[in-house]
């Protein structure tokens, strides 16, 4: 599965990985990989019928403009995603 995998696949893939591994700083230098975080675009939300307490009155409603930042595996060659595999002793 994974020889077929595309370079963004490649970088969620080894995202998840690294995100449960106990050296995930160690595996990084040693592909010579880093992290890329973004700032996903500010929304602002409304209250849908899902929102059920809050259109029950049971809490207000969260009117803020809200911000996420996400961070994954900046794009990587062939060679630093193998070196990636390796370190983490996972086979292709």
């Amino acid at each position: 599965m994974l020889r077929a995998a595309s370079l963004y696949n490649r970088q969620l893939i080894c995202s998840g990985l690294l995100g449960v591994s106990d050296s995930e700083d160690s595996i990084l230098r040693t592909a010579g990989v880093e992290w890329q975080e973004r700032q996903l675009t500010r929304f602002s939300s409304t209250v849908t019928e899902f929102d059920v307490p809050v259109r029950m009155g049971f809490m207000p409603p969260d009117l803020s403009r809200g911000t996420l930042k996400v961070r994954c595996v900046a794009p990587m060659s062939d060679t630093q995603f193998d070196t990636l595999l390796q370190t983490m002793k996972i086979s292709q």
